[in-house]
């Protein structure tokens, strides 16, 4: 009896114990019979659930979970029956307010006297703060491993722990390739160690780094990134790692450098046009006084030699300032209609020629070419620039390739190459398998004066004269080429609809009159600032027979007409003149002298002469620095009328004449 007494008090004790743990439990423990209906219901539940032990004792364990997890408890209490424990069971449950909550459950069977499973007991523990962090986990994981920027973590000695796909679309290096290594397996050559040196001197202070850095794929192509390289501390706040979120921009920064070329050609042309227009006034003077130097001395006079030389070398000065005019896009440019494969087969004799036996020259011309256009002589000009510039790039031999063709440059072009225009194009390419030119030379090849050759070989105006008249134009021109592949220079010009021009007469005209005597008897006035120019002018004429009176501007030559009681029939004046220009001076003395003829002259065609790059004086005008004759016939042309209006003025050609 009194064992009995002592074994029962003992149990007491237990259950005493166990009813105090459960009281005091952190974790839901709720009791149930094999129905599910509640037995038990600890303080813990209460909180967690928002039920008190009153509402639920009685009721359906049911009513915790959620409409679509009803059906759980049979299938837990078969697990239950074959002796199965349910442990760390994840599930959702729903408050009393309605909340959902995340649930860890330990769900073990209840036994009877007999051993017979009664009900069940269930241990809940809340983790519904560690589900959000874990979603947040798994959001941000998978945000890093789909994210269209690269992003490399690596730790305090800056051996990679992490890359993201990105990062191996970009470099080449799988994610397996890449962990343990240094990020200096990306190392291209174009940063010093200063560099360097300053972004880990700015890490290890603890600071973030930003700045773009040159790196290089394992396939050796180079690309460009903008960085932010941070530092990562733990709780304590020291460094543990350094991540850095970096974004491929290497399209953007040559579009950049493709912007920055363009404007800089852009500043370059109005600084070389500027340039020629005042070289073209000096050089009107020195050519024309040697020119009258000449005739006034013998074949056997001992100075002839010296004018002569001086005479050649102002000439080649002349051509020199013909190609400045050409890039900076103020040549006269005289457009026709046509199809681009006659100028390239016209001149494809003539380039046999010119690159010899050693190189290997194809010519391929599309059918149905559009129709383009163009200046013939200067686009024949381009193609000869361009085919000598090849010819240069081989002198052991070679292939050299001419083709036209149709192209279409849509907004994915456009979208590489900003500054150009959408739309129809006929292509003009000169390709050949040459020595190739690096990236930094491309970059500057289409600069006056820039060249790779040996001094003396070479002005460097050939590839400027052809982007000026590619410019002048309204095309474009590209370089593709890599060192030892060869180089392809690409031309595009707009496509136009318009019937095809018949030519012009031009060459037979000046032909014809090149050597007409033109004497005269007329009253001219000439306007020009540059006093040398004036003054040869002066000279000239009055030696034709014509009566000169001579005015250093605008302002002046109207004076002097005012002054003036006779008639003036011919205003010969330079466009561009200081308070009034040529123009505003003919409109101001036809209002009082109607029916003066008019003579424009200048060696800068950009005013007015050139609207867009076309003559708009019908043959009214004479460009500087000109030969005397020239002055001469187109004077007396304009006072009787008969202005050739499609005529190319003759001017100074490096050892002859040739088309302004």
């Amino acid at each position: 009896m009194k064992d009995d007494l002592t074994e029962r008090r003992r149990t007491g004790e237990i259950f005493d114990r166990y009813a105090a743990i459960v009281k005091s439990s952190d974790d839901p423990i709720i009791e149930a019979d094999l129905n599910g209906t509640v037995l038990s219901w600890n303080p813990a539940a209460d909180r967690i659930y928002g039920y008190s032990a009153k509402e639920m004792i009685g009721k359906p364990i049911s009513i915790l979970a959620p409409p679509d997890h009803h059906d759980e408890i049979p299938g837990i209490l078969e697990r239950l029956r074959r002796n199965e424990l349910v442990k760390n069971f994840e599930n959702v449950r729903v408050r009393k307010d309605g909340q959902r909550i995340n649930v860890s459950l330990s769900i073990f069977p209840v036994r009877g006297s007999y051993g017979e499973i009664s009900g069940f007991c269930t241990i809940a523990r809340d983790i519904t703060e560690r589900k959000r962090a874990e979603e947040a986990r798994a959001c941000l994981a998978t945000a890093i491993e789909q994210a269209a920027e690269t992003i490399v973590i690596t730790d305090t000695d800056g051996t990679i722990q992490y890359v993201n796909p990105a990062f191996e679309k970009l470099s080449g290096y799988s994610r397996e390739e890449a962990i343990g290594k240094n990020p200096r397996i990306l190392k291209s050559g174009r940063h010093d160690q200063d560099f360097y040196r300053a972004m880990w001197d700015t890490l290890t202070r603890g600071e973030v780094w930003t700045g773009n850095v040159i790196n290089e794929r394992k396939d050796g192509k180079i690309f460009e990134e903008v960085a932010v390289i941070s530092p990562v501390r733990d709780a304590s706040g020291k460094i543990v790692n350094y991540v850095a979120v970096k974004r491929d921009v290497t399209q953007e920064m040559q579009m950049e450098a493709q912007i920055r070329q363009a404007q800089k050609m852009e500043a370059m042309g109005k600084l070389t046009g500027g340039i020629a227009h005042d070289f073209n006034n000096l050089l009107t003077a020195i050519l024309g006084y040697s020119e009258i130097l000449l005739s006034r001395v013998s074949d056997v006079d001992p100075s002839r030699k010296d004018i002569e030389e001086i005479k050649r070398v102002a000439e080649r000065a002349a051509g020199m300032t013909r190609q400045l005019l050409a890039f900076s896009r103020k040549q006269i440019h005289k457009p026709r209609i046509l199809n681009l494969n006659e100028i390239v087969l016209h001149t494809e004799k003539m380039l046999r020629r010119l690159i010899g036996e050693h190189i290997e020259f194809t010519v391929y011309a599309a059918d149905d070419l559009w129709r383009v256009k163009v200046d013939p002589g200067q686009i024949e000009q381009v193609v000869m620039n361009l085919v000598v510039n090849s010819k240069d790039a081989m002198p052991e031999g070679g292939k050299l390739t001419i083709e036209t063709s149709n192209a279409e440059l849509d907004d994915s072009y456009v979208r590489k190459h900003p500054y150009v225009k959408p739309g129809p194009y006929v292509m003009l390419a000169v390709t050949d398998s040459g020595c190739g030119i690096d990236a930094e030379t491309q970059s500057h090849v289409f600069e006056p004066f820039f060249t790779t050759k040996e001094e003396g070989k070479g002005t460097g105006l050939g590839l400027s004269t052809v982007y000026g008249i590619v410019k002048q134009s309204s095309g474009y021109i590209f370089v593709y080429s890599e060192p030892g592949k060869g180089t392809t220079f690409k031309v595009y010009l707009p496509r136009v609809e318009e019937i095809p021009d018949q030519g012009s007469p031009s060459e037979e005209f000046l032909t014809m009159t090149k050597r007409t005597k033109a004497m005269g008897s007329e009253t001219i006035l000439i306007s020009e600032d540059e006093g040398s120019v004036r003054e040869l002018v002066q000279t000239v004429l009055e030696n034709q027979g014509y009566k000169v009176l001579a005015a250093q501007d605008g302002k002046e030559a109207l004076e002097i007409s005012y002054r003036y009681d006779g008639p003036i029939h011919l205003l010969i004046t330079d466009l561009v003149m200081p308070q009034i220009g040529g123009q505003e001076l003919e409109k101001r003395l036809a209002q009082s002298r109607p029916g003066i003829k008019t003579l424009f002259m200048s060696g800068y065609t950009e005013y007015a002469v050139v609207r867009h790059g076309i003559l708009d004086f019908g043959g009214n005008f004479i460009q500087k620095p000109f030969r005397l004759e020239v002055l001469e016939r187109k004077v007396r042309e304009v006072l009787d009328g008969n202005i050739a209006h499609n005529a190319r003025e003759v001017a100074w050609e490096p050892g002859g004449s040739g088309a302004a």
